[in-house]
C-alpha cells in the first residue's frame, strides 16, 4: 500500500529559537491535530518551515534534519516570492474574496506570478519524493494550482485536495481575473473536498458557468477522466479538550476571581483571530446596542473577547485593528463603573488548553463570523461542556451552522437581531439549555478529527486508477510533422468546440481578437477553410477582412453556391422544426436551431433531471416521423440532417480542385467524422477531445488547437525564411561569378 503525502502551507511544527538553540513545537489547530497521527507511519508532510533568516547555516541544517526525522519535508521559499505569494495574493485577494469581503480587496491585484511560482515549487517538491501508489493530499487555498501541475507530470499517484475556507458563489468567484486557471488547477485532483454542501454546490456552479464542463451533484467529467466531489465536515478531538494544562492558567484564574466577586454576572466568551471575517466589529456593536437599550442588564453582562492578532503586514488588518480598539474603548468608557467593566479585550495568544478550561466557566459562547469555512471553536465549546450546560450563539454564515441546528442562530449583519439573541441566551432556562446542549454534543463528540481524515483518505484511495488511457498529441510536435510535409496546405477547421470552446449561450462565442489575428496570419501561409454548422451570415460577419473560405450549415452552404438543399427538403426541415419546438416548450433550458438542411435540438441549459428525458423524446420523435433523416447525438444536442449533406462534401470538392496539397482537417464532434473520412491517407485528421473518432491525431481542447495553429505559422515562416536565405545566397554567388555555371562552381 502506498504512503500518504500531506501538503500544506505550514508544517505541523513551529521552530522555537532561544539562547542560540532551538526546538520544534507542535502547531495548534484542527489540521495539525487531526493529521499528526498519520506521521507515525511511513507518511510525509510537505510545507514551509517558517522564516529563519537570522539563524546560522549550522543551525539551519540542524533544523532541517529535525524536521526530516519527524517525517516532514521543508519547502523553502525566497522572501521575494513568499511575501507577494502570501500577503498580496493569498491574504490580500483570495482570502477576502472567498469570504465575500470585496470591500477589503486591493485596487490592484498583485502576487499572481509569485503564486504560480510557489505552487510550481511545491509541485516540484512533491514530484521528487512521490512514489507509485502514493496518495497526495493537498490542503487549502494556498496551493490551488498544484493538483493540475502534478497531473501534468503523469505520476502514478492519486491526488486529493481539501479546501478549509468557503468556496464562494459563482457571482463572487468570477471577480478573480484567474478564475479559469484556479478551477483548472483544482480539477487536476481526483477528489476535491469541502466542509459543506453549499461550498460544493458553489464550486459546481462555477465550473459549469466558467469552464462549461459536464457536472452533476458529485462529480465533474473532463475530457479524459472524472473528478469526484464530496463534503467532509471537520471535527474536533475531545481527548485534547479534556487534557490538563500544565502551565499557569491566568485566564481561568481571572474569570474565577470575577465569578467570586460578582456571582450574578453572566459571562460571554468569544475566541477569534483578529480578522475582519470573524464579525468582531459587528459583535461589539451588537453588545453595545444591548446595553444601550436594556439598562437593567448593565453591570450584569461581561464579554471576554480573545482576539490574537494575525496578518499584521496586510493594510486591511492594520485598519481593522484600530477600528476594534476604538469600539472597545468607547463601549467601556460609556458603561464601566468603579467595580464593573463590560468588555475584557485580550489581544494575545493563549495555549489551547488554557482556553479549553475556560469554556466550562462561561455562560454563553459567541461565534459570529460574517463568513467562515467551518469554525471549530463552536465545536470545541460543545465538546468541552460535559455538564450539558451553556448556550452557543452561532452565525448562520459559519460552515458549522449546517450541522449545529440547536444553537441560537444569528445574522451577523443584523445588529438588532444579534442583540436580541444575546438577551435570549442569558435568559434561557436551564432545562432548555441542557436539552439543546445534549443534542449538540451527540452530534459533535461522535465525529472526531481522525474520522474526518479517514473518510477523506478512504474515498481517495478507492478512486479508480485514472492514468490517461488516451494519449493526446503535443501541438508543437504535430505542427512540425505537418510543416515537414513541405506541401501547400488546405486547412479545414470546425468552429464551435474546435477554435472556440463550447459555451452555454452560442451567440456569445464570438471570435476574440487573438483568434482573428491567428487566423489572418495562418491564411497568409495556407488555404484556410472554416466548416461550421452556423449560418453563413454569422460567419461572414465574424471573419470579414480575413482571407478564409467559409462553409456554413456543415458544408451545405458556401460563398460560391448559396445552397445545396432543394425546396422540398427545406419544407421538410421546417415541419420537423415545428415538431421539435413543441417538445422544447415542455422543457426549460432546451431550444431548437433550424438550419437549411438540418434541425438541432439543444439541451445543454436544461436541468440534469430533465435533460436526458428531453433528449430521448426529441430523438424518438425524429426516428418515428422522419425515418429518412440521419440522427446525430452531439455535445448536449440531438441533430437531424439529410445524410447526403455533410462536411465531407467540402473535402471532396477540395480534392477535385487542388493537387499536390496536404489536407489538414480539425473538428470535435460527430459532424466532423464525415470530414475525417474524406481526407486522403497522406493528410492529417485531428479530433479535439477524448471521444471515439476515426481521426488519426488527437488534441485535448480548443486551447491546444490554437497552440497548434500558432506553432504551424511559426514553422511555415521558418521554412519560408530558410528558402529565401538560400535563394538570396545563390543569387549572390551567381552575381559574383556571372560566367560560371552554378553547378560547376558549387562542385569545386
Amino acid at each position: 500500500m502506498g504512503r500518504t503525502l500531506i501538503v500544506s502551507h505550514r508544517l505541523p511544527f513551529n521552530v522555537v529559537i532561544k539562547d542560540q538553540d532551538f526546538h520544534l513545537e507542535t502547531s495548534v489547530g484542527g489540521l495539525a491535530t487531526g493529521l499528526m497521527p498519520l506521521l507515525q507511519s511511513n507518511n510525509l508532510w510537505l510545507g514551509w518551515s517558517g522564516s529563519n533568516k537570522k539563524v546560522s547555516a549550522k543551525m539551519s541544517e540542524a533544523i532541517h534534519k529535525d524536521f526530516t526525522d519527524r517525517g516532514c519535508i521543508p519547502i523553502e521559499f525566497s522572501d521575494d516570492d513568499h511575501h507577494p505569494f502570501m500577503d498580496d495574493m493569498c491574504n490580500g485577494v483570495i482570502w477576502p474574496l472567498y469570504h465575500y469581503q470585496v470591500g477589503n480587496l486591493p485596487l490592484q491585484f498583485a502576487g499572481w506570478d509569485e503564486y504560480v511560482k510557489c505552487n510550481k515549487k511545491v509541485a516540484d517538491a512533491i514530484a521528487r519524493v512521490a512514489k507509485p501508489g502514493d496518495l497526495i493530499w493537498i490542503h487549502d487555498y494556498h496551493f490551488q494550482l498544484v493538483p493540475e501541475m502534478l497531473r501534468e507530470r503523469n505520476l502514478d499517484v492519486k491526488i486529493g485536495f481539501f479546501l478549509h475556507i468557503p468556496f464562494p458563489a459563482y457571482e463572487m468567484f468570477r471577480i478573480l481575473p484567474w478564475r479559469k486557471e484556479i478551477l483548472k488547477g483544482l480539477l487536476g485532483a481526483d477528489l476535491i473536498g469541502f466542509h459543506t454542501q453549499d461550498y460544493l454546490d458553489h464550486f459546481i456552479d462555477s465550473v459549469d458557468q466558467i469552464l462549461n464542463a459536464d457536472t452533476d451533484e458529485s462529480s465533474v467529467t473532463l475530457v479524459d477522466r472524472t473528478v469526484q466531489l464530496n463534503t467532509f465536515p471537520l471535527g474536533v478531538d475531545p481527548s485534547e479538550l479534556s487534557r490538563a494544562f500544565d502551565g499557569d492558567n491566568s485566564l481561568a484564574q481571572a474569570l474565577h476571581h470575577v465569578r467570586e466577586e460578582h456571582p450574578e454576572l453572566k459571562i460571554f466568551l468569544s475566541v477569534d483571530r483578529l480578522d475582519y471575517t470573524k464579525g468582531l466589529a459587528r459583535k461589539l456593536l451588537a453588545f453595545e446596542y444591548l446595553l444601550e437599550n436594556n439598562p437593567s442588564l448593565r453591570g450584569k453582562l461581561m464579554l471576554v473577547q480573545i482576539a490574537p492578532p494575525s496578518r499584521g503586514d496586510v493594510p486591511a488588518y492594520k485598519k481593522f485593528r484600530r477600528q476594534l480598539d476604538e469600539y472597545v474603548g468607547r463601549i467601556n468608557g460609556k458603561f464601566s463603573t468603579p467595580v464593573y467593566q463590560p468588555i475584557f479585550y485580550l489581544t494575545r495568544s493563549f495555549h489551547p488548553q488554557e482556553i479549553y478550561q475556560v469554556y466550562k466557566d462561561v455562560d454563553v459562547m459567541l461565534v459570529t463570523p460574517v463568513r467562515d469555512g467551518m469554525n471549530l471553536v463552536a465545536k470545541e465549546f460543545i465538546a468541552s461542556r460535559d455538564d450539558d450546560d451553556g448556550v452557543l450563539v452561532l452565525s448562520e454564515f459559519a460552515g458549522a451552522s449546517s450541522e449545529l441546528h440547536e444553537a441560537l442562530m444569528i445574522n451577523p449583519y443584523d445588529i438588532c437581531q444579534m442583540a436580541q439573541c444575546f438577551k435570549t441566551a442569558v435568559a434561557m432556562p436551564k432545562p432548555e439549555r441542557e436539552a439543546r446542549m445534549r443534542a449538540l454534543r451527540e452530534r459533535v463528540i461522535h465525529f472526531h478529527t481522525a474520522d474526518w481524515a479517514k473518510s477523506f483518505l478512504d474515498q481517495l484511495s478507492s478512486v479508480p486508477a485514472q492514468l490517461r488511457r488516451i494519449q493526446f498529441d503535443h501541438p508543437k510536435f504535430l505542427a512540425r510533422d505537418i510543416a515537414e510535409k513541405n506541401l501547400p496546405l488546405e486547412i479545414t477547421l470546425d468552429y464551435d468546440g474546435t477554435l472556440f470552446p463550447i459555451v452555454k449561450v452560442p451567440a456569445s462565442a464570438v471570435p476574440d481578437q487573438e483568434l482573428r489575428e491567428l487566423l489572418k496570419r495562418l491564411s497568409e501561409r495556407s488555404d484556410l477553410h472554416i466548416v461550421s454548422g452556423r449560418p453563413m451570415r454569422e460567419l461572414k460577419s465574424w471573419f470579414a477582412g480575413i482571407a478564409v473560405h467559409l462553409h456554413a450549415e456543415h458544408g451545405a452552404v458556401n460563398e460560391a453556391q448559396d445552397s445545396m438543399v432543394s425546396s422540398h427538403e427545406v419544407e421538410t426541415i421546417q415541419k420537423l422544426s415545428r415538431g421539435l419546438q413543441k417538445i422544447a416548450g415542455k422543457y426549460a433550458g432546451t431550444r431548437v436551431e433550424t438550419k437549411l438542411f438540418s434541425c438541432c435540438f439543444h439541451y445543454r441549459n436544461a436541468s440534469p433531471q430533465s435533460a436526458e428525458r428531453a433528449a430521448n423524446e426529441a430523438q424518438k420523435f425524429i426516428e418515428d416521423f422522419y425515418p429518412d433523416m440521419q440522427v446525430l447525438n452531439g455535445k448536449k444536442t440531438v441533430e437531424a440532417r439529410y445524410p447526403h449533406l455533410n462536411k465531407g462534401v467540402v473535402i471532396h470538392e477540395l480534392l477535385q480542385k487542388v493537387t499536390l496539397s496536404c489536407i489538414v482537417a480539425i473538428g470535435d464532434d460527430r459532424t466532423d467524422e464525415d470530414m475525417f473520412q474524406a481526407v486522403p491517407d497522406d493528410g492529417f485528421t485531428i479530433v479535439v477531445g477524448a471521444h471515439a473518432s476515426n481521426a488519426r491525431y488527437r488534441l485535448k481542447d480548443s486551447d491546444d488547437v490554437r497552440s497548434l495553429l500558432a506553432e504551424l505559422c511559426t514553422q511555415l515562416e521558418d521554412i519560408k525564411n530558410s528558402r529565401e536565405q538560400s535563394a538570396d545566397g545563390h543569387a549572390k554567388l551567381t552575381s559574383r561569378f556571372p560566367n560560371e555555371r552554378s553547378a560547376d562552381f558549387l562542385s569545386l
